[in-house]
């Protein structure tokens, strides 16, 4: 038979009906299910009460007293201590998946394929994880999908899953309750349907779908990402009943949603992304700039130290001129800065590296400052999470962003670059264009633009200007493909952003009604940068360098060159709005690193731009190798899953200090902080400071072991392949480690002991 579709109003009002109980049959009378709230269903049986996955988001006086508890997940829309100790009748079970223990410890642990009568309902926990990487994750092992039988029927509660083999496997299931659009991107609605005809129920339920208003009602600042591919949440369910339309499957839908989100910070903007507001000023911009064998962006992939094929990860590169106004700020006192000179003209080049289709865009946009510290625009946020970026579909966009890169730029290629200005708009006779400026400065040009060119590029990025490439072409009419914009700073610009937050992201807030980003990373960094050229550097106990009352999340992240000597700035980590705040120290990894010259423009294109060409040794060797961007791709992970679920990044101690000194371990290597393989299971110790030309004080280097050292540890490769794969289990459990970059350097470490132990 055709399928049914009961469809009713995600919004609807909270009455009678909007709780009434459908029935199933069977043997000692009817099941009544009574949809709740987003995962939450009550389940009645011959005078049992079942609640699955209750949830105070919804007054828990709709929920009648458990014999029964079940829950799926670990987060507060599954797991709600509220709701169950409200709920639960004296000595009733509550069933929990491995990811609830240290939440839940009263709770009876089933793990996957484990069978059980609980509460006199006999109890399948089916696996529910992820087949296709992301964030939120859900590896193997840590939650439940749930068969219950009652009176010969059987119900099988999906929880988070894609359709993994074990659910595929399910034999005669009369009820199913079946996520839509979770994991994100990868239980969408015909990849729903597939898996609804592989176990082929006989009455099928869309649940868990609406992910913008549930992560909402469970903290109202968060944002979440919505259905796959745009769709709304009414057009992702047709397309999952279209799916099902031949198939001998009654698909019903209950009211899930029958409470009214929190009130959105901005409603969406015909034109705009959502919550944007045009008050921060769209500039003209020109482009994309056409690209020749003689004529190219400075520090283009294919034209690096080490080129790189965008094509074959399925991106493009492109260039833009981006003009407009800009003020120059005033930061007396801490709160907003103040403006000292309005409107004035500048042009500077933005370049972007995105998914060419956007079906393979993740809404992600990283919006970099480049570094200028050597004179030369460094790609570094691309440098170091480029793997992490490309895998989740983020785009990435570095601004020029000082007067200094700009001379780099025109004396590279003088016609691409001629428009390019940062003209200081004070005479030199003016007393406020003061007689002293940096190094790298001139009285010609004037710093302080930076802060209104990066505001006006994201508001570009957010806008639906013909020229700008993330808006793919979606009409005016569908929602915006940017979802999020991440600023991401590195030594220098980490500087800046630590200037942002303080001082022009008020700013923001005031012009728009909201954040114009979402989070910011900020590396390598221990305070404000000055807020223009003539500003004096922000004395230690000045409040204006403590970052505070963003009300979007923060990290920062420092290296192993770094961290001692700016312990006083460490960040204090909070989960409570309006600080969310994580500080993070990575040991035994260096700031001035190999990547961030190897993505770089090439040493030829240095020279013809007349700079210096970076030494990639110093007098004790090479720039260590160690590679952060194994800590920055979880933190970055981390830090989306927090903006886009409210899900907190994990706190990590920082580097041991004692007495004045860093803690080391027998190896010389630093103790705490992030950790990873390079010094839970070493082969060398890592200095983070080294001695030499240019930064060769933070490049660091390494000392590796002696063989014989080596196999006094591991005395055979298995061994420390071994060790090494049990450390990056415990790491990735931690979210400190991406599981890809863990299967990277497991298998790095097979290289590793074939080549250095077995001689």
């Amino acid at each position: 038979m055709r399928a049914t579709f009961l469809l009713t109003l995600a919004g609807a009002l909270l009455n009678a009906s909007a709780f009434a109980a459908d029935k199933v049959p069977a043997t000692g009378g009817a099941i009544e299910i009574t949809p709740l709230i987003h995962s939450s269903i009550q389940i009645e049986h011959a005078g049992k009460v079942i609640q699955i996955d209750p949830w105070s988001a919804l007054d828990l006086a709709h929920y009648k007293k458990a014999d029964l508890i079940l829950i799926t997940d670990d987060p507060i829309h599954h797991l709600d201590l509220k709701a169950i100790q409200q709920l639960r009748k004296p000595g009733a079970p509550v069933v929990i998946p491995e990811a609830g223990k240290a939440k839940f410890p009263d709770g009876i642990i089933m793990a996957n394929g484990e069978r059980a009568t609980e509460g006199g309902v006999i109890v399948e926990a089916i696996p529910a994880y992820d087949i296709i990487p992301g964030e939120p994750s859900h590896p193997k092992g840590k939650s439940n999908g749930y068969v219950i039988t009652l009176g010969g029927t059987r119900i099988y509660v999906a929880g988070v899953t894609e359709c993994v083999p074990e659910v595929r496997a399910l034999k005669n299931i009369d009820v199913a309750f079946i996520p839509l659009n979770v994991p994100l991107k990868r239980m969408t609605p015909v990849a729903a349907a597939q898996c609804v005809k592989a176990i082929a129920p006989k009455i099928v339920y869309a649940y868990h779908y609406d992910q913008v208003l549930a992560a909402r009602l469970a903290n109202p600042r968060a944002t979440s990402e919505g259905p796959a591919g745009g769709l709304t949440v009414a057009e992702s369910l047709r397309a999952f009943k279209d799916a099902l339309e031949d198939e001998a499957i009654e698909v019903r839908d209950g009211n899930w949603y029958p409470v009214p989100a929190p009130p959105a910070p901005m409603a969406q903007a015909v034109g705009v992304a959502q919550g944007f507001s045009p008050a921060i000023p769209v500039p003209r911009v020109t482009g994309p700039i056409p690209v020749t064998a003689t004529s190219y962006p400075f520090g283009a992939a294919d034209h690096e130290l080490v080129p790189e094929n965008l094509k074959a990860i399925g991106y493009v590169e492109e260039e833009f001129l981006v003009a407009g106004t800009a003020n120059v700020y005033d930061w007396p006192q801490a709160g907003p800065a103040v403006v000292r000179t309005p409107n004035v003209p500048y042009t500077t080049r933005v370049l972007i590296r995105r998914p060419a289709s956007r079906a393979t865009f993740s809404g992600n946009v990283v919006v970099e400052m480049l570094n200028p510290s050597n004179l030369f625009d460094l790609n570094l946020g691309w440098a170091i999470s480029h793997k992490q970026f490309a895998r989740n579909g983020d785009a990435w966009v570095g601004i020029t962003a000082k007067p200094v890169s700009v001379v780099t730029l025109k004396a590279f290629d003088p016609a691409r670059y001629a428009a390019l200005s940062w003209a200081n708009p004070l005479p030199l006779d003016d007393a406020r264009n003061c007689a002293t400026v940096g190094a790298d400065s001139t009285r010609t040009t004037e710093n302080g633009l930076v802060w209104d060119m990066n505001r006006q590029v994201g508001a570009w990025l957010k806008s639906r200007d013909r020229t700008n490439p993330l808006a793919y072409g979606v009409a005016a009419d569908r929602p915006h493909p940017v979802q999020h914009l991440y600023a991401w700073g590195y030594s220098q610009t980490g500087g800046f952003l630590y200037t942002y937050v303080n001082a022009i992201h008020p700013l923001d807030v005031q012009a728009t009604g909201k954040p114009l980003f979402d989070a910011y990373v900020i590396a390598t960094a221990s305070g404000p940068t000055p807020i223009n050229q003539c500003s004096g550097a922000i004395p230690t106990g000045d409040p204006r360098r403590t970052i505070h009352n963003a009300g979007v999340p923060v990290v920062r992240v420092m290296s192993g060159s770094d961290y001692f000597r700016s312990m006083a700035a460490r960040l204090t980590d909070s989960d409570v709005a309006p600080d969310l705040l994580r500080n993070y120290e990575i040991a035994g990894s260096a700031h001035a690193t190999p990547d961030e010259l190897n993505f770089a423009a090439a040493p030829a294109d240095l020279v013809k731009a007349g700079r210096a060409v970076p030494p990639m040794s110093c007098n004790e060797g090479p720039r260590s190798r160690f590679p952060n961007s194994v800590a920055f791709n979880a933190i970055f992970r981390n830090l989306d899953a927090w903006v886009r679920t409210g899900v907190a990044a994990p706190r990590v101690d920082p580097i041991r200090i004692e007495n004045g000194a860093p803690v080391l371990d027998t190896f010389g290597n630093v103790t705490g902080g992030i950790r990873s393989p390079y010094v839970d299971v070493p082969t060398s110790t890592w200095f983070g400071n080294s001695t030499g030309a240019s930064f060769c004080g933070i490049a660091g280097h390494e000392q590796p072991f002696d063989s014989a050292r080596l196999k006094t540890l591991y005395p055979s490769p298995a061994d420390y392949v071994r060790k090494v794969t049990d450390d990056v289990a415990t790491l990735v459990a931690l979210r400190v480690m991406t599981k890809e970059d863990g299967d990277d350097l497991i298998a790095e470490a097979r290289r590793f002991s074939l080549a250095s132990i077995e001689r």
